[in-house]
């Protein structure tokens, strides 16, 4: 079967749920999966109908819905496409008010006193006002949804505005070409985050499905954000090094947990400095718009760092096939494999 079978199979039996079951939760939880698939699918024909068509009857079923849990999970996930929909569409006049859907849901939250769901809202309205480039609204939220995700002992939640704060005060001033520096206080957040994931490791695979999120978009970003602003400078210091090198090895094991999606799974950690004394460790680490590596020589904490800028992703991937190709030629030379390893864009 190929992947748009599969994605027009999912949309067939999240509408024949929607139009069988009497259940309204059961309906608008249908509805809500049916809208994120044609947001996230490339297979979507006819989106802007479609979506257009489900958002007046999500909206329909949220006003019946009793005061919940679920009910105000069902508002931050409808209000989460909601993002999505504004942000590719060009008539935004047609989008519900998400500021107006996470108020109520914040309500909703405090008058059943669930503190968990009230920090999950508060976090995705700091998250609106990010994506509006309202820095002091999205600093607000964000600031008020950690408060209670660290008082309530919630790092899933924890990590996620941790990461949020990060990318808030990070984005907030413009970078200049002589303003090229991380910000202290952007870099703290971002390791908090770090930090926090670390200690949930494994958990993450069991959490529960309303608040589990994609590891590609929401765990390894963190990670790959930390060591970007960790290697910004064109001299990043010793200490930035070896924090660099950290975070990558602690992203491999994340994503070990992340393959095997298995929380008794507990790959041992292994310092790859004692395994071979005298070897070099190379880390290549592909960034947006460059590719940093930071070599590891013999001997304790003997880091050296390279970067060549303005290299995107696609770009390295087409490099290394081109080495790879190359490799399994017996024809090809030892001079041949030296000048494909190099970067030539």
């Amino acid at each position: 079967h190929s992947a748009e079978s599969y994605y027009q199979a999912a949309l067939t039996h999240y509408q024949q749920t929607a139009a069988n079951t009497t259940f309204p939760l059961i309906q608008i939880q249908a509805k809500l999966n049916q809208l994120s698939l044609l947001l996230e699918s490339d297979y979507a024909t006819d989106r802007d109908n479609s979506t257009q068509t489900l958002l007046p009857s999500i909206n329909s079923f949220l006003l019946q819905l009793p005061v919940s849990r679920p009910s105000i999970y069902a508002r931050i996930n409808f209000a989460q496409s909601l993002m999505k929909l504004e942000h590719n569409q060009e008539n935004k006049a047609k989008i519900a008010n998400i500021a107006q859907i996470l108020n109520k849901a914040v309500e909703q939250a405090q008058k059943i006193q669930d503190s968990k769901a009230e920090s999950y809202v508060l976090g995705t309205l700091g998250e609106f006002y990010e994506l509006k480039a309202d820095w002091l609204q999205a600093k607000k939220f964000t600031l008020s949804a950690l408060l209670i995700a660290q008082t309530i002992n919630a790092p899933e939640l924890a990590y996620r505005w941790q990461w949020q704060m990060g990318r808030i005060i990070q984005n907030r001033t413009p970078q200049t070409p002589n303003n090229q520096d991380t910000n202290t206080e952007a870099l703290n957040y971002y390791t908090q985050a770090f930090n926090t994931l670390n200690q949930l490791r494994s958990d993450l695979v069991v959490l529960n499905p309303e608040v589990q999120f994609s590891f590609r978009e929401s765990v390894e970003p963190v990670y790959r954000q930390l060591v970007d602003l960790l290697l910004r400078s064109p001299q990043p210091s010793k200490e930035n090094l070896i924090q660099a090198r950290n975070v990558i090895e602690a992203l491999q094991l994340a994503e070990l947990d992340d393959f095997f999606r298995d929380a008794c799974a507990k790959p041992e950690k292994v310092d790859i400095d004692n395994l071979d004394a005298s070897a070099a460790v190379v880390y290549p680490i592909i960034l947006e718009n460059r590719l940093e590596i930071i070599l590891k020589l013999p001997g304790t904490n003997n880091l050296r760092h390279y970067a060549e800028r303005d290299v995107s992703e696609t770009q390295i991937d087409k490099a290394v096939q081109q080495l790879r190709r190359s490799l399994t030629r017996r024809s090809t030379s030892l001079n041949q494999v030296k000048q494909l390893s190099l970067i030539h864009i």
